[in-house]
Order: structure tokens, then C-alpha cells, then sequence
């Protein structure tokens, strides 16, 4: 029996996102029980940490910090000797504590402090596994900018862009704008983004100048530097990469049709849009962009999972690379489950090797200490 801790919410905007892919992890986990227990901490808007002892259907609506009989102050400790692992407070005026030995943490935790390389931090820190990529991957990925730069350093396709600092911006908008509106002359529509945000928070397509000030200003309230790319019209065509080093697995192809203007917030978890699973394309399509999704997946350093994002161009086939997600979503409706399914490999199979490469990374590090 293995105890694993499962991290949710978080001080993030997709903290909404993570409950739904915390709960759906949880209840699968939950029925291999023959194998792990799952210690589920919540973290809240604000910061908070706690062992949640409650219902599960309460992650997933959000009521869980108000089920307050259920809940205890926690957190992982960064201590590898006497207090390691998950400390409980179990009562906070009598200053009782308990310590529960941890085998693997899976940080369930979209975007900013979770899958920017932050709680990879910690649990580096504590001497603990953890599921996914490591400090330095974790937060390359996050980053679109300093992603970018590498992908094309390496001749990995990317859409035409530059990128903005939030306090040049600040100091002299009107000398950024003019900067921006000159490189883009006739490639509109460009999409604007915070260089670090997940699930399109912040992100703009903007189709003539009059909005372009409109869309710098809002991506910067989510990051302090920005990207502007050029947009590709074609079809969005997704995979999911599973394993590390040189076993890496990339699923069957996805495509995603969006359900309004571009693949926002909305059009992922509101409104619904459709997905194909196990997309045909014509030639060598397929292969190549298989090819390029494990070519970027171990150059930027990734291991266990991240979801692979592309662009492909209509009338040309050209393809870009669009992002790399560390942590996908894991909801009933998020592509990589989905994928992964379609793939023969069902989400039992995809946890538990997770939790296989968590464990045997440890070990590797262990000896090298």
C-alpha cells in the first residue's frame, strides 16, 4: 500500500479547473485501493493548506473549505528526517500534529504556484516523488516566452512572434504599442498571451489595431511579460506524450473545433467544444507531428506527462508547435484521458505508471546525492 498525496485548488486562476481534475484522479485512485491511499490537501485562493477527510463531490463543486469538520490545517514539510512527509494539525490550541509518511505526491495544480516548477520545489526540498515534470521543465513550459526561444532555437516550428516586458509597458506604453503595431503590419489576426498562464486565461485574438492596447493590458494583468503571435489559420491538433527519456509514448491525434472565435475559457469548460479523436491526415502528417511532440517533450526536459499542442495550417500543412501543458486537465472532458483512452491506455494504467516514474526518478536522484 502506497500513500499518495493529491494537491488541489491553489493560488491560481485555473484553480476552479483543478478541483474537477483533482476529483476525477482521486476517484480513480480511490477504486485501486488495494494499492494507495489518497490524502487529499486542498489549497485554497489564498494560500491555505489542509487534509481534507470529506466528500468528493465537494472538491469538485468547490464547497470543501466550507465542510469545516472535515478539515485540517497541512502541509507538506521540506524537513527529510523526523517530520517528513505530510504534517497534519490535529488540534491547533493543543499544538498536536501528526506526521504521515508519503510516497508520492501528484500535484494536481494548473497554472501559476503548481505547475511552474514551484511545488516540484518543495517536494525536491522534502525528498519526496512527485508525478510529472521536474523544477526546471516544469517552469520552461509554464513560460511561453523563454519556451519559444528554445523551440525555435532548435528549428522546432513556431508562429512569428516577439514579446513584451510589463515594465517597459508601464514606463512607456505608447513606445511598446507603436513597437508591437510595427512588427505586426499585415499579419493580423495575432493572438496576445501572458508568457505564464494555462486554459487561456488572459489570452486575446486581436483582429485589427484598435484592440491591440485592449489585449496588451489584460494579458499583463495575468503576467509581467507577454507574447504576441502571428495567428495560423488552420486545424488545432493535439496529443499526449507519456513516459520520459527514451521511452516516451505519444498518443493517437486529437483535434479540437472551437466552439467560439478560439479555443478560450469558455470554449473549453462552458460551452464544450467538439473534439475528434483519432484524426486522419493525409501522407506523413501523422508521424511528423508524433515526431515533433517527442522531439520538444525531451528538450524542454519533460517526464511523465504534457499534453502537445499544434497548428495545422490550412493550404500549406505547415506545422507549429503551439504549447506544451505539463499538466493537462484531467477532467471527464479534458483530451488527454481522452487520448490516452483512444490509445488503448486506460487512465488506471496512465496513474499507476505515473506513479512508477515518480518513484523511480527518486531513486536516481537518491544515488547521486
Amino acid at each position: 500500500m502506497e500513500n499518495v498525496v493529491v494537491l488541489f485548488g491553489g493560488v491560481s486562476a485555473e484553480y476552479e479547473i483543478s478541483l474537477k481534475s483533482a476529483s476525477y484522479i482521486i476517484d480513480v485512485l480511490n477504486k485501486m485501493s488495494d494499492k494507495y491511499e489518497v490524502f487529499p490537501v486542498g489549497i485554497t485562493r489564498t494560500g491555505s493548506w489542509f487534509f481534507y477527510e470529506g466528500s468528493l463531490d465537494k472538491i469538485s463543486s468547490g464547497e470543501w473549505i466550507n465542510d469545516r469538520d472535515k478539515l485540517k490545517p497541512a502541509f507538506i514539510s521540506p524537513s527529510r528526517e523526523k517530520t517528513s512527509g505530510l504534517v497534519v494539525v490535529e488540534n491547533v490550541e493543543e499544538k498536536q500534529f501528526s506526521v504521515k509518511k508519503v510516497d508520492v505526491v501528484i500535484p494536481v495544480l494548473h497554472g501559476k504556484n503548481g505547475e511552474d516548477g514551484t511545488v516540484q520545489g518543495l517536494c525536491e526540498l522534502a525528498g519526496i516523488p512527485y508525478v510529472g515534470c521536474d523544477v526546471l521543465s516544469s517552469a520552461i513550459c509554464m513560460d511561453k516566452v523563454m519556451a519559444n526561444c528554445l523551440l525555435t532555437t532548435y528549428n522546432i516550428n513556431k508562429p512569428e512572434y516577439i514579446w513584451v516586458r510589463g515594465h517597459d509597458y508601464s514606463v512607456g506604453p505608447e513606445t511598446i504599442l507603436k513597437g508591437v503595431t510595427d512588427w505586426i503590419k499585415d499579419k493580423y489576426p495575432v493572438f496576445v498571451k501572458p508568457s505564464c498562464s494555462g486554459s487561456s486565461f488572459g489570452i486575446s485574438k486581436v483582429k485589427s489595431e484598435e484592440n491591440l492596447k485592449e489585449a496588451l493590458e489584460k494579458a499583463l494583468k495575468y503576467d509581467t511579460k507577454l507574447l504576441v503571435e502571428r495567428g495560423i489559420d488552420g486545424r488545432e491538433i493535439e496529443c499526449a506524450v507519456f513516459g520520459e527519456k527514451d521511452d516516451v509514448f505519444v498518443s493517437v491525434l486529437g483535434e479540437i473545433f472551437p466552439f467560439g472565435d478560439f479555443y478560450d475559457y469558455r470554449s473549453k469548460y462552458v460551452n464544450k467544444s467538439k473534439l475528434r479523436l483519432k484524426v486522419d491526415l493525409p501522407g506523413d502528417l501523422e508521424f511528423k507531428i508524433k515526431d515533433l511532440a517527442k522531439r520538444a517533450y525531451i528538450l524542454l526536459g519533460c517526464s511523465g506527462l504534457a499534453r502537445v499542442d499544434f497548428f495545422l495550417e490550412k493550404g500549406t500543412d505547415k506545422i507549429f508547435l503551439n504549447e506544451i501543458n505539463t499538466f493537462p486537465g484531467f477532467t471527464e472532458i479534458s483530451m488527454y484521458p481522452k487520448l490516452m483512452g483512444e490509445s488503448g491506455v486506460t487512465i488506471e494504467k496512465v496513474l499507476e505508471k505515473l506513479i512508477d516514474i515518480a518513484k523511480k526518478k527518486r531513486v536516481v536522484r537518491s544515488a547521486t546525492e
